[in-house]
């Protein structure tokens, strides 16, 4: 390579060692404080709105059809041997859920079992008591959360709701993931798949915290809100 060329590729290279470093450097998301009921617009052009967060030692689940007034509803169906979540959607269908009895040859790996005073090893982290309907973490140290808040798409690429994009952290940001199907199970409106644009829609989501949690952090996108736990 004669001289002249050495000269021509060094000075190119140095002018392009500011782009390339540039091209290294990875924008960082600045997450911002929002409060409860404040509109927050997210990176991906969606706007949420929280309006609640409520923490239960046990969610009651209707035990009958004549307790709902509404659709869609939930409703707990006892039976000799035979207990089961039922769901009624908006266009009238449902969908069971069959709860495994401690006799059950499937009840290690239910997803919501039967509660019993039974000491059977079982992977479920749900537990029904199956004279009234009430569903209980299986873990004593932990509670039930509750979320509700409205949800807009607000462009055409973002019409599918994705319940795996909003979480809860503590103070030392450890992760408190919401349960995206028993929300589905147990909860009369959880969230729809698909959204309409421009329109809000009510979303719910159900999740287990630590039982003696005091602060939480409702957290997805940009945005962290801040909620002090309190047990209904």
């Amino acid at each position: 390579m004669k001289r002249n060329d050495v000269v021509l590729f060094l000075l190119v290279f140095l002018l392009l060692m500011p782009l390339l470093s540039g091209c290294k450097k990875t924008s960082e998301v600045v997450v911002k404080e929002y409060n409860m009921g404040e509109s927050v617009t997210l990176p991906n052009k969606t706007e949420i709105v929280v309006q609640s967060m409520i923490a239960l030692p046990f969610y009651q689940i209707p035990v009958s059809v004549e307790s709902v007034q509404e659709f869609p509803f939930v409703y707990y169906q006892k039976g000799e041997k035979n207990y089961r979540i039922i769901k009624v959607k908006e266009d009238g269908s449902t969908v069971d859920t069959i709860i495994d009895g401690v006799d059950s040859p499937t009840y290690q790996n239910g997803y919501i079992v039967e509660k019993s005073s039974e000491k059977i090893a079982t992977n479920s982290r749900y537990l029904i008591d199956v004279q009234n309907g009430k569903v209980f973490p299986k873990d004593t140290e932990k509670i039930f959360v509750i979320v509700n808040f409205s949800y807009k798409p607000v462009t055409t690429k973002q019409l599918i709701f994705d319940p795996l994009l909003y979480w809860l952290e503590d103070e030392n940001k450890t992760k408190l993931e919401f349960d995206p199907i028993l929300s589905d199970t147990i909860l009369p409106i959880a969230y729809s798949s698909k959204m309409n644009r421009n329109q809000y829609s009510t979303i719910r989501l159900i999740g287990l915290i630590p039982s003696d949690a005091k602060t939480l952090y409702f957290v997805t996108g940009n945005a962290r809100i801040k909620w002090d736990v309190e047990t209904k």
